[in-house]
């Protein structure tokens, strides 16, 4: 397994499609928008995740460590999730990972895309176009997000914005559809940067669609 990862890093790495832009405040011309109707405070340090659910916090599996790059949006459970920005929808699965529960997943068309997790139910699905503020589905406790149901822990959005640089990277055998597989083997071998994940505050923070410190565990 470790050697068949390794392979597909070195290929990954020998192509030149990941990235990092270096404005991170101009993302195209249509406007962005909260993910959620509320303002929502940054998930704080529970009993399922002692970091909290900041972008740097860290994360364990087994023996693996890598940082969230993430925000962890909370809400109560059913809470409507939007798109934050136009495109189109590329993973729409109610069960796309272990850890990850009901998942949507979009392709902006400017080499970004965007990644809402624990999903309760979904209302999109894959190759439909997307406005921005689009509803894609409900805040749920789906995926490891069910130790906050057992704790009586307030649901939340888990909220990823991926900057690979090149749009289309979601089709069948593409590195964004391959995440599922790689799981946190692959977070290992390229690095949890490499795909260029990006604190969503710094393209959507004059929104205030957030409260709390993202970078902070």
């Amino acid at each position: 397994m470790k050697q068949m990862i390794s392979r597909m890093a070195q290929a990954i790495l020998a192509t030149p499609i990941f990235v990092i832009y270096a404005n991170t405040t101009t993302l195209g011309e249509k406007e962005y928008v909260c993910p959620l109707n509320i303002v929502a405070e940054i998930r704080k340090s529970d009993a399922c995740a002692s970091e909290g659910g900041g972008f740097d916090s860290s994360r364990k599996k087994g023996t693996v460590t890598a940082r969230h790059r993430s925000l962890d949006l909370n809400a109560q459970e059913g809470e409507e999730a939007h798109a934050i920005h136009a495109g189109k929808v590329i993973v729409a699965d109610p069960q796309w990972e272990d850890n990850m529960g009901g998942t949507v997943i979009i392709d902006h068309g400017n080499g970004d895309y965007s990644v809402y997790g624990h999903l309760k139910d979904i209302s999109t699905k894959p190759g439909v176009e997307l406005k921005a503020g689009s509803k894609i589905g409900a805040v749920g406790y789906t995926g490891n997000a069910q130790c906050l149901k057992r704790n009586g822990i307030i649901a939340h959005l888990h909220l990823m914005v991926i900057r690979a640089g090149k749009s289309g990277l979601g089709t069948q055998g593409g590195p964004i559809a391959e995440l599922k597989k790689w799981g946190t083997m692959w977070q290992k071998e390229l690095g949890a940067d490499l795909t260029g994940p990006i604190n969503p505050n710094l393209i959507m923070g004059d929104l205030k669609c957030w409260k709390g410190d993202t970078n902070k565990p």
